[in-house]
């Protein structure tokens, strides 16, 4: 997950970023497949959480405080 300043849309800055760790068992049927997190979708709520899904770890949930 990369978190980025778009304040000035032509210098975008990255202010924080999150990489999760391996996820515990895969989901994913495909023989041979890596062990690494591919998220799927992110909702950012009004408070600031951001809700990411991924098939394999299920939900996550992080807090920007900036």
């Amino acid at each position: 997950m990369r978190v980025f300043d778009i304040r000035d849309p032509f210098q975008p800055k990255e202010v924080a970023h999150f990489v999760p760790p391996p996820p515990e068992k895969m989901v994913d049927p495909r023989p041979n497949r890596p062990r690494v997190i591919q998220y799927n979708d992110c909702y950012v709520a009004p408070d600031g959480l951001m809700y990411v899904t991924d098939v394999n770890a299920g939900l996550t949930i992080l807090q920007y405080k900036g």
